[in-house]
């Protein structure tokens, strides 16, 4: 059985955060990253400077401004699907394979005590409601 070492970590905003991540790589030595609230477009990705920290392969989706994940990656990454819940493509769910036959979900969920009128708060139960049927539902399929 292969082992591999994982982290995970809400970045908000990775270029802010950029200098934390190399830390992080540097202490910690995970041979995964995934992180949650990338907040940058493609273009603006920090690619190169999280190439150099020691992780080649990368799985970006991400839009402009808010939202977004990665897989960060000493292994290659096989089977990249960019997944969209409820209608939205709002960049908060990528899968990947690892080491042949390992599927990782990286899924950003916003933190929903964050709405807190009427319509919004209903809105934002009916979406985690959703999104939480839709990830049982493909967990049954695993």
């Amino acid at each position: 059985m292969t082992s591999f070492t994982l982290a995970t970590w809400n970045v908000n905003s990775v270029r802010i955060r950029l200098e934390l991540l190399r830390r992080l790589s540097d202490e910690e030595r995970p041979d995964v990253i995934c992180i949650q609230e990338v907040k940058a477009r493609e273009e603006d990705f920090p690619f190169d400077e999280i190439r150099n920290m020691g992780y080649p392969h990368i799985a970006l989706y991400s839009q402009a401004g808010y939202n977004g994940v990665a897989v960060l990656s000493k292994f290659h990454l096989d089977n990249i699907e960019q997944l969209n819940w409820v209608g939205k493509t709002d960049a908060r769910h990528i899968k990947v394979t690892l080491l042949k036959d390992i599927e990782l979900h990286n899924i950003y969920i916003p933190d929903r005590r964050r709405c807190v009128h009427g319509s919004a708060l209903e809105h934002a139960d009916y979406v985690a409601h959703r999104r939480s049927a839709d990830l049982a539902g493909h967990q049954k399929g695993l």
